[in-house]
């Protein structure tokens, strides 16, 4: 592309300072630029190739689905026995609706968590990532709000203001989010929490986790655990197994994949 061309894809990274860089290829643990230098992938599609990039034995499965086709819109066996194969290895999970992302399956959570409940708010934490749509997409105001009581702003604009009034924004890893959860229940349907934050991983989290478990019970909010990073990566069973927590509502993405798209919801 000319240094002073209209640039025709707007994602990041392909626009601004320090956006010349193009991966051609991937291999194992690393990238290769258009200009034959090779990287060690500290991101790693961020968590999706938890199997490595081109893993010979997904690029031969995919290969051989290939050839039957790739997109039926209809039933088929292989969700069938996929799902077989997750109610084994996830502890209180049966059913499974299946999506084309992470952020599809917690859109499908929030949805379902308001029909199930008859209430509109869903409270999310400070520092939080589920996805790309509109109902999650807010972030810390610390121009305003406090260390207890943070204050949200949307993360983009072209985010309606009712979104946001359906919100409430929780401090994490402190026990005020508990006392918010309490002032809100009556018009909160759930509380969505990664076990692991992707952007504040720590290991002093057990102990919140499942005093929130408890809130959410003594005040009938559904508990969402947002697993689409650490599904299949903290544990088999992901953060419910590792922290021995149960969700009411979980979200899985990315690795369940091996670097291909995919979301899963499941309602205990």
């Amino acid at each position: 592309m000319l240094k002073d061309a209209l640039p025709r894809v707007l994602n990041e990274g392909y626009t601004g300072s320090n956006s010349s860089l193009r991966i051609k290829s991937a291999l194992g643990a690393n990238i290769t630029d258009t200009d034959g230098n090779t990287y060690l992938d500290m991101a790693m599609a961020g968590g999706a190739s938890i199997l490595g990039h081109a893993n010979p034995l997904v690029v031969d499965m995919v290969n051989r689905q290939m050839i039957d086709g790739s997109l039926y819109t209809v039933a088929n066996p292989i969700a069938e026995d996929l799902a077989e194969c997750l109610s084994r290895a996830i502890l209180g999970c049966n059913q499974f609706i299946f999506s084309s992302t992470g952020s599809e399956a917690t859109l499908r959570a929030i949805r379902l968590a308001r029909a199930v409940t008859g209430k509109k708010k869903i409270a999310i934490f400070s520092g939080c990532w589920h996805g790309s749509h509109d109902q999650v997409l807010v972030e810390e105001d610390y121009s305003r709000g406090s260390e207890d009581v943070p204050a949200m702003m949307a993360k983009s604009s072209g985010i309606l203001d009712e979104v946001l009034e359906n919100i409430v924004f929780l401090p994490y890893n402190t026990d005020a989010a508990f006392d918010l959860i309490q002032v809100n229940k009556d018009n909160l349907a759930a509380v969505i929490i990664e076990p692991v934050q992707g952007s504040n991983p720590r290991d002093d989290i057990v102990g919140f986790l499942k005093d929130l478990r408890q809130v959410t019970t003594n005040t009938g909010v559904l508990l969402i655990f947002d697993e689409v990073i650490t599904g299949f990566r903290l544990a088999l069973g992901g953060g419910q197994e590792r922290f021995g927590i149960s969700s009411d509502i979980v979200t899985y993405g990315k690795s369940i994949g091996g670097g291909l798209p995919i979301g899963v919801m499941s309602a205990a």
